[in-house]
């Protein structure tokens, strides 16, 4: 029997398949199918008009394709750990395509975003933010480093759209901050709670006892380092490196207050995200300076011209205000719309 292998049409890669066949939609695939060598069509290249439509329907979408094929019958598959597996005919997902134009999934342009603003607007945006805590904005910052370490290599498109607000600027000026109240909370300790050990003196911070003679080098010296290294990160994939090496460093100081920087650049990302996902998925459209009503492509066109203005200004309050009067333009309830998902 012949062993079965699938093969990529562009450049001839093996795909890696399980050892045994396994029946997947119809299809079954494996290294003991006897079907000899498999020439998988990509779709999109395939003379498969469905398949075509559908296709680029799905990139439209902004949906990943590459993991996807195009089948003779006209069918998009995907292959998965070995399975070959075929979209059902009848998928609800290729209606709402092609008579919306987008997908309404949960999971795209970060639609959970916008269920976080609706539930922050519920009062004064600010203050439930700041809730949140002074170690959310190191976490949240920690995450979004991490993911656009991995987009730098994988989807520069992505990268640009999410740098446009948690960026190198960001971190830098958080970390900064940072630097000015660790020198005030040592400059209080030394003056306040100063204690000695046969006659040298010392303060407690930290959960460490430390020298005054050794201050500057212990603690203060390593975050001068760790943030010059992160100012000169001349990509992604440098800038989370050198931020985990700050985060080496930083020590948990109570009662410090979220930094500006990162509550402008929370708004700016939340707004546009939360506008993407008004105008793509809930019919809402901007209003032009003249009270005429855009169209979705002319409302997404103007908001990446906002966004890219007011990131560039370093100003997502600002595309924080577009959001509240896109959603007072559109009439939409925010406690309604938080309603309606607590019942899906």
């Amino acid at each position: 029997m012949k062993e079965t292998k699938v093969i990529c049409p562009k450049c001839g890669t093996e795909f890696e398949i399980a050892e045994h066949e396994y029946a997947s939609a119809g299809v079954a695939i494996g290294k003991d199918s006897g079907l000899g060598t498999v020439v998988l069509k990509a779709a999109g290249e395939a003379p498969v008009t469905k398949a075509q439509k559908r296709m680029e329907a799905l990139k439209a979408a902004g949906i990943d394709t590459s993991g996807l094929f195009a089948m003779q019958t006209g069918d998009i598959a995907r292959l998965d750990n070995g399975v070959l597996s075929v979209v059902p005919e009848d998928d609800p997902i290729y209606s709402a395509i092609i008579n919306g134009g987008t997908i309404p999934d949960r999971h795209l342009f970060r639609r959970w975003v916008m269920a976080q603003m609706f539930h922050l607007l519920i009062g004064d945006f600010t203050k439930n933010l700041r809730r949140k805590g002074y170690e959310y904005q190191w976490h949240m910052i920690e995450d979004e480093l991490k993911v656009q370490s991995k987009l730098y290599y994988s989807d520069k498109e992505n990268l640009v759209e999410r740098s446009k607000w948690f960026n190198q600027r960001v971190v830098i000026s958080l970390c900064e901050e940072y630097l000015r109240q660790l020198k005030k909370r040592l400059d209080y300790l030394e003056k306040n709670k100063i204690h000695t050990c046969k006659g040298v003196p010392y303060i407690k911070f930290g959960g460490k006892n430390i020298f005054l003679s050794d201050l500057y080098n212990k603690v203060i010296a390593p975050v001068y380092r760790a943030i010059s290294k992160i100012k000169y990160a001349a990509d992604p994939v440098e800038l989370y490196v050198a931020y985990t090496k700050f985060k080496k460093v930083y020590v948990r100081m109570n009662h410090l207050k979220m930094d500006t920087a990162f509550i402008d650049a929370y708004k700016g990302v939340g707004a546009y995200y939360t506008m993407k996902n008004l105008v793509l998925f809930h019919g809402c459209n901007f209003v032009d300076k003249d009270g005429k009503k855009l169209s979705q492509s002319e409302s997404m066109r103007y908001l990446t011209k906002k966004a890219d203005q007011y990131a560039a200004d370093s100003e997502g309050w600002r595309l924080f205000g577009v959001m509240k009067k896109l959603i007072q333009d559109n009439h939409i309830d925010i406690q309604k719309k938080i309603d309606s998902w607590n019942k899906d």
